[in-house]
């Protein structure tokens, strides 16, 4: 069975442990530390203020995770996706179109306007992403400076 639902902080360790499942492997190959490291690096998302996440559970096993929070634009609220990830062996099945389509209707409903987000070109998140009606904004560029 599966069930949508908002993130609660006692969620935390096994999305942890998720996340360093799903980012450890082809095509990512994160090479994390320690579990206290990448877990460290979602509560900077959950202790924003105006977080917000999402879990999808199978069986009461959390199976894919979105951590993001809210923006202020001039054209509305924003959702700022930080975080979306699905069990690698659950991908493939619908399970991560249909968990965005929760977390539209389910900001949508709180008054967002859009959804914002950046991802790895030619990695398979962009075509997910695209295959879910995202666009890439032309008008934009990411840009790093690594010189500090």
């Amino acid at each position: 069975m599966i069930e949508y639902s908002s993130f609660e902080i006692e969620n935390l360790d096994e999305c942890t442990r998720l996340f360093l499942k799903v980012y450890s492997r082809r095509p990512w190959d994160d090479r994390w530390e320690s579990f206290d490291q990448a877990q460290n690096y979602l509560l900077e998302f959950i202790n924003n203020p105006v977080f917000k996440g999402f879990v999808v559970l199978e069986n009461t096993k959390i199976i894919g995770v979105c951590l993001g929070y809210q923006r202020s634009w001039w054209a509305g609220k924003e959702y700022y996706l930080n975080e979306f990830y699905i069990d690698h062996e659950k991908q493939g099945k619908g399970i991560g179109t249909n968990f965005m389509k929760f977390i539209k209707k389910s900001i949508a409903k709180q008054g967002f306007k859009m959804i914002v987000l950046m991802t790895g070109k030619g990695f398979p998140a962009e075509m997910f992403y695209k295959k879910n009606q995202f666009r890439e904004r032309k008008s934009h560029i990411f840009m790093v400076c690594n010189r500090l």
